[in-house]
């Protein structure tokens, strides 16, 4: 979360890169600093879940499948384990032209 999040055109700052719609706003720029925001209770409450395997947003428990309470016990382990099974991934440096 620390890490990979996106901001929009507005300023508000989302957990999610596929969050265009703000669901999971965090802040906002226009408002405060990015370092306060990630800082905050809120997103280290989320970040805290991460770790543990639970999702604490309510946004990502509907995007990582989780809409029961069953489902919500154990849909998010295999969902969280290859999100960071993939963080490498998300940060090799591709070249678009040589």
């Amino acid at each position: 979360m620390r890490d990979h999040f996106s901001i929009l055109h507005k300023g508000d700052v989302t957990l999610c890169c596929v969050d265009f719609d703000r669901k999971a706003a965090v802040g906002n720029l226009r408002h405060s600093s990015l370092k306060e925001i990630l800082s905050s209770d809120e997103v280290e409450k989320i970040v805290k879940g991460f770790r543990r395997l639970k999702l604490v947003h309510p946004y990502c428990r509907h995007c990582l499948g989780s809409r029961s309470f069953a489902s919500l016990l154990f849909n998010p382990v295999p969902s969280i384990t290859v999100l960071k099974a993939l963080k490498p991934f998300f940060y090799m440096r591709t070249k678009l032209y040589r």
